[in-house]
């Protein structure tokens, strides 16, 4: 019973889990306020669900501010990207419904919901591959694509628990003091082992990067 109790015990190490889950979703919240933000701030708030939450690794405020500054740049880039690409096809099919566009519509409806699938396939990826590599962002969207396609159950589970996510934040809003931070730490046991692949191993003798650990 004092071992369950003490500091290394099960119980204070799920506490300090739970509380960093909690404290990196608020983190993320904050971050996404501009939008433009959300691809660095989900870049930020994966990374520590693998290394500060899994791996027990350095901590949380530098891990999570740490990435998000190095991923600002391209993350901002290709939030643009996705938020104008998603709008443009979702403006064609509100647009097809609504009457606008004539005889053609169905047409345009109908490619503008196939031009959404590459979309939603590389969305899991895209802030897992940011957090752990150092590539502009059209190699990001490249990888990822290949691994979503390579990786299609691992992609399929992944989108499932985001939409989940997504669907429960519009729901109950005040989940989002939790939700965000159990997410990325339920996809990154789907997504770390397709990642692996594609992450060059340490050579003997040098010490291993954490998430070799």
């Amino acid at each position: 019973m004092r071992a369950l109790f003490s500091m290394d015990g099960p119980l204070f190490s799920f506490g300090e889990q739970l509380f960093d889950i909690m404290a990196v979703s608020i983190l993320w919240a904050i971050c996404c306020v501009p939008v433009v933000t959300i691809g660095p701030a989900t870049c930020a708030l994966y990374y520590v669900a693998v290394k500060q939450v899994r791996k027990r690794n350095g901590s949380l405020i530098k891990n999570f501010f740490g990435s998000f500054r190095e991923s600002l740049g391209p993350g901002i880039r290709l939030t643009c990207i996705v938020l104008i690409y998603a709008t443009v096809m979702a403006a064609a099919i509100w647009a097809h419904q609504n009457g606008f566009l004539g005889s053609a519509g169905a047409y345009l409806s109908y490619a503008a919901k196939v031009l959404l699938l590459p979309l939603l396939l590389v969305l899991p990826y895209i802030a897992p591959i940011m957090s752990r590599f150092s590539i502009g962002a059209g190699a990001v969207i490249k990888l990822s694509f290949v691994m979503s396609v390579r990786f299609l159950w691992r992609t399929i589970l992944s989108l499932a628990l985001i939409a989940g996510t997504v669907i429960l934040l519009w729901l109950i809003p005040f989940c989002i003091f939790a939700l965000p931070g159990v997410c990325a730490l339920v996809c990154s046991f789907l997504i770390e082992p397709a990642l692996r692949k594609y992450t060059p191993r340490p050579d003997a003798g040098e010490p291993a990067p954490w998430y070799w650990q």
